[in-house]
């Protein structure tokens, strides 16, 4: 899913995983676009710098691709527009990594004794660990070939065992 926080003078921008197995073309379009966004309808990126007056939730956006004979839609989701803060105040921003790209992430889990220990749970990868905190990632699937894991566990005994 998109990330669901622009602050006011930052970039935002999502793109959109589509593929097409017979090649063809992809047409992307956009519903309930927020107004300090820009939308191209060929990549479906959407992308853009929200100001001052734009804080606030833009609500409901949706992002359909068609083939020409078949289409679909990611969930409806929000962008929240928020205002940095101002003397006296801390403001968290993420910063996305270079880890995972490509993969959908279904399940998180973070280790209780090592917080550095990150488990994620993958449609069709299977389960990824980072041990510095998410920054790097490596499959560990032993037999997991193509397995979507929606949901993780880390077993409280032994933090080496994890229920997938």
């Amino acid at each position: 899913m998109p990330a669901s926080v622009a602050p006011v003078g930052y970039v935002y921008t999502f793109t959109p995983n589509a593929g097409d197995q017979d090649g063809d073309q992809l047409v992307f379009s956009i519903s309930n676009k927020p107004a300090w966004a820009i939308f191209n309808a060929s990549s479906g990126v959407l992308g853009g710098t929200a100001g001052p007056g734009d804080v606030g939730t833009w609500a409901n956006i949706v992002i359909s691709v068609s083939d020409g004979s078949l289409s679909t839609a990611l969930p409806a989701f929000n962008i929240i527009v928020v205002s940095p803060g101002g003397d006296g105040s801390a403001a968290v921003i993420w910063q996305p990594s270079d880890g995972l790209v490509g993969e959908r992430i279904f399940a998180l889990a973070i280790d209780h004794g090592n917080s550095q220990n990150v488990y994620a749970g993958s449609y069709g990868g299977g389960v990824f660990k980072s041990t510095n905190g998410g920054r790097s990632w490596g499959a560990v699937n032993v037999g997991l070939n193509n397995t979507s894991v929606y949901a993780l566990a880390i077993d409280p005994g032994n933090s080496q065992i994890i229920y997938a």
